[in-house]
């Protein structure tokens, strides 16, 4: 049992290395008590040695890591894990580097410092046991400390007694009430149930005559699972008057037989290191398999991230080998970013859903939000036709005039086409500038280059995505398919109409009147205005008679009052166009996707592996842009210090039957 704490000793040893960023949880004593509570004189008492710092007030200013190691006897020294190669074989001078290093962390105005003091003592006089000495709980600071330092010394103890596996070691002196007891309190946050905490009761020997805490050590008074344990200590009387160690732990032995109330207890600091030895090495047995679990997984998530990084080559065909691979990676990157085949299962919806849904709901919405004939009048329109009838006007609605009311509402379906082409752009840039690729990451300098390629590369493939989307509105407007099984014909617009429409059979008969009646047709409308001019008519007799004309105006349009028969063409175009666009749009809808995809994504996809290989392989300054960059090179420096530690650690377990 003796070797499992000592193997205790030795990870804690390794897991308080500075700039090793990971924690194991391991089983340790901390102590908790307030200034002048007595924990300095209770651990010199354990380890039979005088070499902690006294005085009045805040004293222990950092967390001394105090680790203890049974040898052999003759050959007794100590050891501080920030000068590993110096031994110390005098207790005054382990005390006097303790002060020093104290400074050096937390400097000479009383304030603290999170960094621990890690002191190893190999001793034959001592029982295997790890200890946490922390600075004392205050509540008023000194003139010279820190305003909040009672905040300070609280929040480091919280820190350290939250671990589950911490046994607290709870310094009370017996003559204050436990009731208002700062120490006990602050340990009833982690531990509510007292099963982890070992109270020990100090200056039993300085309470009032007649007086004694037999309830608490008997557990009847603030119970603890562990249970109290009464100690007599040195006081600062004795350590003025030179009285050994020794000296005082006989008189405490010599305190407790005298004490007819106290002698039938387990009390004294015999009683406390054995006590202590115990639940230690019980702790141990009951972590140590989830302890080697962890170790482990944060070995293997280490050599993981350690593998990350890679390497740095530095002959021109390593360089070359690298950038193919990186290349490789982004190329690969890009392409499951579309087709999410990666990681089905994300924070968010990936590349790829997000154009399908931009293509099928935020596109389609787009187009279909378009109302034909929206931005014309009644009077427009009337005008449109009467322009087509020209000086042939037609029986029923003119085909000219159809075509191009259709051919200016298919133009409408440019816009939006582009701004979605634009939005796929915008969405590919986005990925491609930010690849979450580890290795790429560590060169800042080849990443920028890469991706300012690709962007350039997407502008390009941009441009020849929208001329083919130009090119298939053109080519809507150029060809204007009457014979799509969907597109209403002129009789069937009729036909329809007459059906939703309000007209009775009278009306409808004086519709078909006027459609043949020869004085609706007028209204010609031309370009151009021809001048007042008079026409000389010759009579049968020869005699002049002069006939004056009004002259057109410059700008002539429908009346603002419609004919019957102007009312029946409106209905009927609107009809027309409505259905004509209705199917063009869908043409477009299912086309312009395709372009998209096919000219913008697949080809920026394809092509950009080898486009990147030829544009940097032939660089001048390819070495340079291989240059590490520092932060990560020290993540890197760090993560294999860690690999290390942890290796250290595992390897101290492997000895240990499980």
């Amino acid at each position: 049992m003796e070797k499992l704490v000592t193997t205790a000793n030795k990870l804690q040893a390794i897991s308080s290395q500075a700039n090793i960023q990971f924690n194991l949880n391991l089983p340790q004593i901390v102590v908790v008590g307030t200034q002048s509570s007595g924990k300095s004189s209770v651990l010199e008492s354990i380890i039979s040695g005088d070499f902690l710092p006294c005085g009045s007030g805040i004293v222990t200013r950092t967390p001394l890591n105090l680790q203890l190691r049974d040898i052999e006897p003759g050959s007794e020294y100590a050891l501080f894990s920030h000068q590993p190669n110096k031994r110390y074989t005098d207790f005054t001078e382990i005390r006097e580097e303790i002060k020093r290093r104290t400074i050096e962390l937390a400097g000479n105005n009383l304030g603290i410092s999170k960094v621990p003091i890690t002191l190893t003592l190999f001793s034959a006089s001592i029982l295997n046991l790890t200890f946490v000495d922390l600075p004392g709980i205050t509540n008023i600071p000194e003139e010279a400390q820190p305003k909040d330092i009672d905040i300070v010394v609280r929040d480091l103890a919280l820190s350290y007694i939250k671990n589950p596996n911490t046994i607290i070691l709870a310094i009370l002196p017996a003559n204050v009430d436990l009731a208002t007891s700062d120490s006990l309190n602050l340990v009833r946050k982690v531990d509510p149930k007292g099963e982890r905490t070992i109270g020990v009761l100090t200056k039993l020997d300085l309470m009032n005559k007649g007086t004694n805490v037999l309830e608490v050590l008997e557990g009847k008074k603030h119970p603890l699972r562990l249970g109290y344990v009464g100690v007599v200590c040195r006081s600062q009387e004795d350590i003025k008057q030179s009285v050994t160690i020794e000296k005082a732990l006989r008189n405490e032995e010599d305190f407790f037989n005298s004490h007819k109330e106290y002698a039938k207890l387990n009390c004294g600091t015999e009683c406390l290191t054995k006590k202590l030895n115990e639940v230690l090495t019980t702790r141990i047995t009951q972590c140590l398999l989830i302890l080697k679990q962890g170790i482990e997984s944060q070995l293997r998530k280490k050599q993981i991230e350690f593998g990350s990084y890679g390497f740095i080559p530095k002959d021109s065909k390593s360089l070359n080998m690298l950038l193919v691979k990186l290349v490789g990676e982004y190329s690969k990157y890009l392409e499951d970013s579309i087709e999410e085949s990666s990681n089905p299962i994300m924070s968010g919806i990936g590349t790829g859903a997000r154009l399908n849904l931009l293509f099928n709901e935020v596109y389609v919405n787009s187009l279909t939000s378009i109302s034909p004939l929206e931005d014309f009048k009644e009077v427009d329109i009337r005008t449109a036709i009467l322009n087509a009838n020209a000086l042939r006007p037609n029986l029923f609605i003119p085909e000219s005039a159809f075509e191009m009311l259709v051919k200016m509402e298919i133009e409408r379906c440019l816009k939006p086409s582009l701004c979605c082409a634009l939005q796929v752009y915008g969405e590919l840039e986005y990925t491609a500038m930010y690849p979450e690729i580890t290795e790429l990451s560590r060169f800042k300098k080849l990443q920028e280059v890469i991706t300012g390629i690709v962007k350039e590369v997407l502008q390009e493939n941009l441009e020849k995505t929208n001329e083919k989307i130009r090119n298939l509105i053109d080519s809507e407007k150029g060809c204007i398919n009457l014979e799509h099984p969907d597109v209403l014909t002129g009789t069937t617009a009729v036909l329809s109409m007459m059906k939703d429409s309000k007209l009775s059979s009278e009306e409808y008969k004086e519709f078909n009147e006027l459609m043949t009646n020869e004085q609706l047709k007028h209204l010609v409308i031309s370009p151009n205005s021809a001048p007042n001019m008079e026409i000389q008519l010759l009579e049968a007799d020869q005699k002049k008679e002069v006939v004056k004309m009004e002259a057109l105006p410059e700008v002539l349009r429908a009346k603002d009052e419609a004919t019957p028969k102007e009312n029946l063409e409106l209905h009927i175009i609107r009809k027309l166009v409505k259905s004509y666009f209705k199917v063009a749009i869908i043409r477009i809808a299912n086309v312009v996707p395709k372009i998209i995809v096919n000219f913008l994504v697949e080809k920026t996809i394809n092509e950009i592996k080898l486009i990147l290989l030829n544009k940097i392989i032939k660089r001048e300054d390819l070495d340079k842009l291989f240059e590490q960059d520092p932060a990560i090179a020290e993540r890197a420096r760090l993560c294999e210090e860690n690999i290390k530690v942890l290796t250290k650690a595992l390897k101290e377990l492997q000895h240990i039957k499980i």
